[in-house]
C-alpha cells in the first residue's frame, strides 16, 4: 500500500539522520493507537513506528493531546533535554488538529565557531606585492 511505503520511507530517512546527528523531528505523525507511556501500540503500523523511534533512540517530548484526546502530532528528539517547553494550544488555522510549540535551547558559542576574519582595509599591499 503506498501510505505504508511512504510511513516506512520515512521511518528510514528518520533513523538515517540519527546515526550521526543531534535530531529533533516534529509533526503530525497520525498514530491514535501508541500508548506513549508504554510505547505499546495497537495495530501494526504503530508497532513499526514505535520499533523506528526506539531504533533511532528518539524520545517524544510532548505528552498532551493535540486532537480529540490523542497525541498525534510528535515532538521527538535524540538527546535528553534538547526539547523543553512543549506545549499545546489552539487550532492552528483551519486544521483539526491543536498547534504544538516547543524550544530548542542551544549553546551560541557551538553554533558560531570562532572565525578569524581579515581585515583587508589594513593590509600591506606593498609588501603582498
Amino acid at each position: 500500500n503506498c501510505q505504508r511505503e511512504i510511513e516506512e520511507q520515512i521511518g528510514r530517512e528518520i533513523l538515517d539522520r540519527c546515526k550521526s546527528n543531534r535530531v529533533v523531528v516534529g509533526g503530525g505523525f497520525n498514530f491514535p493507537d501508541i500508548d506513549w507511556d508504554s510505547l505499546r501500540a495497537g495495530d501494526l503500523d504503530g508497532a513499526e513506528f514505535v520499533r523506528c523511534i526506539q531504533e533511532g533512540f528518539l524520545m517524544q517530548y510532548g505528552d498532551s493531546p493535540s486532537r480529540e484526546g490523542a497525541v498525534l502530532d510528535l515532538v521527538l528528539g535524540n538527546e535528553p533535554g534538547q526539547v523543553v517547553e512543549v506545549s499545546v494550544g489552539e487550532h492552528f488555522g483551519s486544521s483539526d488538529h491543536n498547534s504544538v510549540s516547543f524550544r530548542v535551547p542551544f549553546d551560541r558559542d557551538q553554533c558560531n565557531p570562532q572565525v578569524k576574519v581579515l581585515n583587508w582595509g589594513r593590509a600591506n599591499y606593498h609588501n603582498i606585492r
